[in-house]
């Protein structure tokens, strides 16, 4: 079948993409409103304008809001907030679109605290907990394509923590008894790659951020609850930075990296979004992004980088491994979606989906015959035979429609010689 005539049957899904609610390079912000109806709010805040917009409400907004992240895979945000019977807290998946809430999800919950919410390789979400007496903590994965997770680190208290990029190790700091520490962790076992390092130096203020600094060195820079800014030099060294100007104690509630950067939020004391270079010409100078913003602000997550890309999510199911080559950018004739290790010389269709959480009234993953997952809506199919090596590979050109930058649409492999089994996924996001 010609590249043309594939481009042709899938126009139509790809004009129907819609965009995340959430404009690439925008950070979502999640206040507290004590005494208030909501209690917790979303905001959509643009560093470059300093524009602030309230996001729609959302199930269980009455209840205190813990943290915020943006998922790369589709840009959906996930949110924590506390039991008010002081149970515990859960976390939840919010959809909008259309300046609406139209997609809402449990993800994880417990007796525990979340205090982190982050998304690891495969689209996975990892969540840092404190135990309700405050002595405990820990770190869970839960596996986006089955939903089941657990406990994969015991220690003190969570934090702060960063898992860059989609990736398979997380940056973490936890406070047990004898004082605060950073671990790398392998998210697949659980392990230290390093040994865990103690922090000291604090003077008993707690850390409210962490982010690895991409430099020859091992460097972390790290913010605490009294409005300072740490380097975190070989493990060993906390340096505190001279910053001007000074900030207030709860000006440093949440810190996010980006690159050589650091950005924070405050919370009431001092309710803004600033940017500071850590090493560079400016460096020490904090600029403001937005602010003053509104309540009290607890958290804040970034949303996915602009451009065209490709995104893994879940696990393969005896499908083989989804596999790309070029980029979906708009216009582009030679965008093509492959697969790897599949089932050899077996009958096969390339499922594309609008949606990867809803076929209809059906909840996706939702089990296939055999049991594998389906994780795309497949509102297009394109058939093929895998060869010997269990590989194909079709060409998908993209629509040379302006409308499509930010679009996203979903894609698996589906091999349907025997039971049916699945690759992995890919979130295809559209660019100019």
């Amino acid at each position: 079948m010609s590249a043309v005539r594939l481009g042709l049957g899938v126009i139509c899904l790809l004009a129907g993409a819609t965009p995340a609610q959430i404009p690439a390079g925008h950070v979502v912000v999640v206040s507290d409103h004590p005494g208030q109806t909501p209690r917790a709010r979303l905001y959509d805040v643009d560093p470059a304008t300093g524009v602030i917009v309230a996001l729609p409400g959302f199930p269980l907004d009455g209840e205190r809001p813990l943290a915020v992240a943006v998922d790369p895979v589709n840009g959906d945000v996930a949110v924590a907030v506390a039991s008010s019977a002081g149970l515990g807290s859960s976390a939840y998946r919010l959809r909008y679109r259309g300046g609406a809430l139209v997609g809402y999800r449990g993800l994880v919950a417990g007796s525990a605290t979340i205090r982190e919410l982050a998304f690891a390789a495969r689209g996975d979400l990892v969540a840092g907990f404190e135990s309700l007496a405050g002595t405990g903590g820990f770190l869970s994965r839960v596996d986006r394509g089955s939903g089941q997770g657990g406990p994969l680190w015991n220690g003190g208290p969570v934090r702060a923590l960063e898992v860059p990029s989609l990736s398979s190790y997380a940056i973490l700091v936890d406070e047990p008894a004898t004082g605060p520490e950073l671990a790398v962790l392998d998210l697949d076992t659980g392990q230290p790659t390093f040994p865990v390092a103690r922090i000291q130096g604090l003077a008993g203020a707690r850390v409210t951020g962490v982010h690895d600094l991409p430099t020859g060195a091992i460097r972390q820079v790290l913010t605490d609850d009294l409005g300072r800014v740490h380097l975190f030099e070989f493990l060993a060294q906390l340096r505190t930075l001279s910053v001007m100007p000074p900030l207030p104690a709860g000006a440093t509630v949440a810190m996010h990296g980006e690159g050589l950067d650091a950005i924070v939020l405050g919370g009431r004391a001092h309710p803004y979004l600033i940017r500071m270079q850590v090493f560079g010409a400016t460096s020490g100078t904090w600029q403001t992004l937005a602010g003053p913003l509104p309540g009290d602000p607890v958290d804040f997550a970034h949303a996915p980088l602009s451009g065209a890309r490709v995104v893994p999510f879940a696990s393969s199911c005896g499908g083989g491994v989804a596999t790309w080559s070029g980029a979906p950018t708009i216009g582009s004739a030679t965008f093509a979606i492959g697969v790897g290790g599949g089932p050899p010389r077996a009958a096969a269709v390339l499922a594309l989906g609008l949606d990867d959480l809803q076929l209809g009234m059906l909840p996706l993953p939702a089990p296939m015959p055999g049991g594998c997952p389906l994780l795309v809506s497949a509102e297009a199919t394109l058939p093929t035979t895998l060869d010997a090596a269990g590989a194909a590979s079709l060409t998908v050109p993209v629509p040379a429609l302006p409308a499509l930058n930010g679009a996203r649409a979903f894609a698996q492999w589906v091999s349907l010689s025997g039971p049916l089994a699945g690759s992995d996924g890919l979130a295809v996001w559209i660019g100019p």
